[in-house]
């Protein structure tokens, strides 16, 4: 398995794509169920962040953590260091976080659970299935362009 992992992700340069990746799914996987726990009033789940009464939504520490995660990614030099995967998996956190909430950022109002907040969602996970399998497809022709393998719609 180690093998595998320093000839297809870090030989080739991709460790950063690599620990942007993993670290956004993990993000996401993790804040969904921290909203269910939320949502559902477990007792044993931390709940909301509220300084002083004002509820702090996720999307500000995303956005904290992408300007910590891009900055830090433009100040590394070696793209092959530590540093460099750290800030790439702080921008990936970052970006699932805000992308969460993704309506109240459109909207300007918290419309998370409301009906337009979950149909926004929907119709974004519909764009990006939609989108995602053409922009695959055109990455195999090419790579098959490049190996000069025939085509095979």
């Amino acid at each position: 398995m180690s093998n595998w992992f320093q000839q297809s992700v870090v030989d080739p340069g991709r460790l950063r794509l690599f620990c942007f990746f993993v670290a956004f799914i993990a993000a996401f996987a993790f804040i969904r169920f921290s909203v269910r726990m939320i949502r559902a009033q477990v007792k044993w789940w931390p709940g909301n962040v509220t300084p002083g009464g004002v509820h702090i939504h996720h999307a500000v520490f995303g956005l904290v953590l992408m300007c910590v995660g891009g900055v830090g990614g433009l100040a590394v030099q070696d793209s092959d260091s530590g540093w460099a995967a750290v800030a790439a998996a702080l921008l990936g956190i970052g970006m699932a976080l805000l992308l969460d909430e993704f309506a109240l950022v459109l909207f300007l109002k918290d419309v998370y659970w409301s009906e337009q907040g979950r149909l926004k969602m929907a119709r974004a996970r519909a764009r990006e299935q939609r989108y995602a399998q053409p922009v695959h497809r055109l990455r195999i022709w090419f790579q098959d362009l490049i190996a000069g393998r025939p085509d095979h719609r």
